[in-house]
């Protein structure tokens, strides 16, 4: 009797075990659900936020650097309106591809908007943001874009802000944000810095 009372507990054991392994996993998946873009499967706007105080909150403690990138692209509508939405959701995936591709592991890449992305650079200062920056309007503007479709040829504007005393994420968003305008104003396919 004790042997079946045995086998019977661990059984019970056993499916609660499973029971609860299933649980976790569907938990981070519900967790990576609820923070990805689902197109580019970058962290959507909230993680990407989130992720941008945290690293704020990290370089105002240290006394590190911490930068940002805003960048989105150039005439985007036209490209939705003469090669189709569908065209328009590939450029955004390669551009979210040659972005990502080109950061370090601690770096952040999300899609905060629709075609709008930031980049999140945990130590690093204005100068190498802006080379960083520079570095990624390049890319892109060179990349081919016929592979896509023919005739397409896609390029990014890009606003690079610096932490200097923000009290949170907001303000430093806002300072990328003019920057990117004067980017766009300067004539687009360029960095700007605040």
């Amino acid at each position: 009797m004790q042997i079946v009372i045995i086998i019977l507990v661990a059984i019970i054991l056993l499916i609660v075990s499973i029971f609860a392994y299933k649980q976790v996993i569907r938990k981070q998946l519900f967790r990576r659900l609820a923070l990805t873009d689902e197109l580019t499967k970058l962290a959507n706007r909230r993680d990407t936020y989130a992720q941008g105080n945290h690293f704020l909150s990290s370089s105002k403690q240290s006394g590190r650097p911490f930068s940002i990138i805003s960048f989105d692209a150039d005439h985007f509508k036209t490209v939705n309106d003469k090669f189709g939405h569908n065209m328009g959701d590939k450029v955004l995936v390669k551009l979210a591809s040659i972005s990502a591709s080109m950061m370090r592991e601690t770096d952040i890449v999300g899609r905060v908007g629709g075609e709008e992305f930031l980049i999140l650079l945990p130590n690093i200062d204005k100068a190498k943001a802006i080379e960083i920056a520079n570095r990624l309007v390049l890319t892109i503007e060179k990349y081919d874009w016929s592979q896509i479709s023919a005739g397409l040829h896609q390029t990014v504007s890009a606003g690079v802000a610096s932490y200097s005393n923000e009290e949170d994420l907001s303000p430093l968003l806002l300072k990328a944000d003019k920057a990117l305008y004067c980017a766009k104003a300067a004539g687009r396919n360029c960095v700007k810095a605040a």
